[in-house]
């Protein structure tokens, strides 16, 4: 579902600069407003048609949790939560499969994307449109939330279209006083 960015969302004359420093750069102008932020999300190679993905770099690719660990996070006596799991003594300290996240949506996010969904997603700037939007209809580009696109998908993600696109998020970003800086 791609929401088109307007000048409105983010400013005329900031609209004006960040196609301007685009075409002379071929890099996103990241003006930051703020002199500090609670989350930096980074991005990456998007695996849809939009260009890129916010994602939080510091999440690995699986959680590295072991049983011992998870139990003492929620909370549970080891010994119990190795009985319900038919856990021997020695395996509390393996490491958990990524995939047991997954199938029991613990909450544990498993990838970047999905924190940086879990961040970001209920303050998209722009208007709602149905249908990928052409260059001539966003300019500025446009910002597409992905949240299980399909049945079966489990794919959460925060895309934007293109490095004016960015540059646009993160101003109203720091606009809506977000407490969030994209670092390209």
């Amino acid at each position: 579902m791609p929401y088109v960015i307007s000048r409105y969302d983010v400013g005329p004359k900031f609209a004006a600069r960040a196609i301007a420093h685009f075409k002379e750069t071929g890099e996103p102008l990241m003006e930051y407003q703020r002199k500090r932020y609670k989350i930096v999300l980074g991005i990456e190679s998007s695996f849809t048609s939009c260009g890129y993905a916010l994602t939080d770099p510091t999440v690995e690719a699986e959680p590295s949790l072991t049983w011992r660990e998870l139990a003492e996070r929620a909370g549970c006596d080891v010994e119990d939560y190795a009985a319900e799991f038919n856990l021997e003594d020695d395996e509390l300290d393996d490491v958990i499969p990524g995939e047991y996240f997954q199938e029991r949506n613990m909450g544990i996010p498993v990838d970047g994307r999905a924190v940086a969904f879990d961040v970001v997603n209920g303050r998209i700037p722009g208007s709602w449109q149905y249908e990928t939007p052409t260059d001539e209809e966003a300019p500025l580009g446009y910002v597409e939330v992905f949240n299980g696109p399909m049945v079966g998908s489990d794919y959460t993600a925060i895309e934007v279209s293109s490095e004016i696109a960015l540059a646009c998020l993160q101003r109203y970003l720091d606009r809506e006083k977000a407490g969030i800086k994209i670092e390209p």
